[in-house]
């Protein structure tokens, strides 16, 4: 649905309906159409868990042939990368089962908190899936630091080689909830590391990396269908970058986020002073906007802020 046919039909509807059509637009629309969203009561979700269930019995273990629709973006909503400063990625702290949870499921992440350079890496590395069709393959650091938009360099090497080791030791448990359970009962749990194995060569820089299929199925390949890997790596600020992560996942209108409620989204710490967050988001959000990819954006003086793509 376009802007302005949102905004022609809102102000025509009964006000018991205008919540749920204003969160529909926001959150849902891209999953399903308002007249079946309505008509189910707004729990859709049901219908859709089913064919994410469906999907991913079908298309385990055949990380080429994926075409998910539902839980990658749910996934990237809640992305396991947080922004984090140089200090903090200095001294990096070790999770021991955070979890992150939505209405289709929960997911409980383990190891080191990942920064947006580890998703960097990630992404340059599902590129490549994509390209050798294959979730087992050799690269190199030259060719990770071009997807990146990085400059070669040993420290870069360093930072990359880094980050990979992160990547075999985070481990995330995605639990899928059973489709009638009011308790939010577990129906399925997959359990992995985001890459299973990461061979880096001494000399000339080869690098043979492993990835999880079963990770593959139910969060990365979205990230490659929905991100501009090339565009983002254009982006400078990691704010900028989780950010950019979170529009594409959303379909941003007249309804506005609340400051925290967004901040939540980029995985922003929220313990820092007002003010400071403040400034992060519009810097972020100026960055996106001259790199055209959002058309408008303002917070307002109660911390709303509006997005239009």
């Amino acid at each position: 649905m376009e802007l302005s046919e949102y905004n022609d039909l809102l102000p025509t509807l009964p006000r018991e309906e205008q919540r749920a059509f204003q969160t529909w637009f926001v959150e849902h629309q891209e999953l399903v159409s308002w007249e079946t969203f309505k008509s189910q009561g707004y729990r859709h979700q049901v219908a859709v868990k089913e064919d994410i269930e469906k999907h991913i019995l079908e298309v385990t273990g055949k990380p080429q042939q994926l075409k998910l629709a539902f839980m990658p973006t749910t996934m990237a909503r809640t992305s396991p990368f947080f922004v984090m400063g140089k200090q903090e990625m200095k001294d990096r702290p070790v999770y021991q089962d955070l979890i992150i949870e939505n209405a289709w499921g929960r997911i409980t992440i383990s190891g080191p908190k990942l920064s947006i350079y580890d998703e960097s890496v990630l992404l340059a590395l599902l590129v490549l899936t994509r390209k050798n069709k294959t979730d087992d393959f050799k690269t190199n650091f030259s060719e990770l630091c071009e997807l990146m938009g990085n400059a070669r360099g040993k420290n870069t090497y360093a930072a990359i080689a880094a980050a990979l080791k992160r990547l075999t030791k985070a481990t995330i448990d995605t639990e899928l909830y059973k489709l009638d359970s009011a308790k939010k009962e577990v129906s399925r749990s997959i359990i992995g590391h985001i890459v299973d194995e990461a061979d880096l060569e001494s000399d000339g820089g080869k690098i043979r990396v492993r990835l999880n299929p079963s990770f593959l199925t139910i969060y990365a390949a979205n990230l490659t269908t929905s991100l501009d890997v090339a565009e983002r790596a254009k982006i400078k600020g990691d704010t900028a970058k989780a950010a950019y992560r979170f529009i594409k996942t959303h379909n941003p209108g007249t309804v506005p986020f609340g400051l925290l409620t967004l901040c939540h989204g980029l995985n922003l710490s929220v313990e820092q002073p007002l003010a400071e967050i403040r400034k992060q988001i519009k810097a972020a959000l100026a960055e996106l906007k001259r790199s055209g990819h959002l058309q408008s954006w303002r917070v307002d003086k109660t911390d709303r802020v509006f997005l239009t793509k």
